[in-house]
Parts: C-alpha cells; structure tokens; sequence
C-alpha cells in the first residue's frame, strides 16, 4: 500500500508560460531535497519526477507527477500529485502534502517575480 496525495491549483497564466515555469523549477536545487529522473511527457504538458531529500538521509525517494492543462483564457490549472514507495503506509510527518504544497508555492513565487 503506497501514500498518494493530490491537490490541484489554477494560475492567471498561459499553459504555454506554466510549462516553462515547472521545466524550471525542476531543474533547480530546492531547500532540502532535488528532483531526479525528471522526464517531460510528449505533449509538454504533464512531468514526472524523483523527490530526492539530501538534508535527512533517513526520508526516501517519492514520485512527483505534474499535469498542466489549459482552463480558460490564460489560466492554467496545475495538479501535483505525490506517490510513496510501494511499502510506506503512512505519513507521519506530512512529508507528501509538503513537496505538493512547496511546489504550488514555488510556482506562485515565479509568476510573481516574472
């Protein structure tokens, strides 16, 4: 049994300009973890990635997948989704609800500061 988590969030930007903004926020460094084996599906429009932490080597590798698709005039929505590793059954420090929440907030960030 693996720990999934989902959230889904809309943006006032283009698909086009979200696309560009998750390609590089994966590419970054973030606080205490990288993302790994990141592959861009076909269409542009979904990710996925390896969360991998650095700071507690103790916290294992987690699935990220991204999916960006186009809900009206320049708006975009994001849905972050996290899957565990097939033997965690729990989450008892919130960790997967944090990379989702992180990722929502990086994203926000750079759209305010472009």
């Amino acid at each position: 049994m693996t720990v999934k988590r989902i959230k889904k969030k809309e943006f006032s930007v283009s698909p086009d300009h979200m696309i560009n903004l998750v390609r590089k926020i994966l590419s970054e460094k973030q606080g205490s973890y990288t993302y790994i084996k990141t592959v861009e599906g076909k269409d542009g429009a979904s990710f996925s990635t390896v969360i991998k932490p650095h700071l507690y080597p103790l916290l294992l590798s987690t699935q990220l997948f991204i999916e960006i698709t186009k809900v009206g005039n320049d708006r975009t929505a994001v849905e972050v989704r996290t899957k565990s590793q097939w033997f965690i059954t729990c989450d008892i420090f919130n960790c997967y609800n944090r990379y989702i929440r992180e990722f929502l907030m990086k994203i926000e960030d750079e759209i305010k500061s472009s």
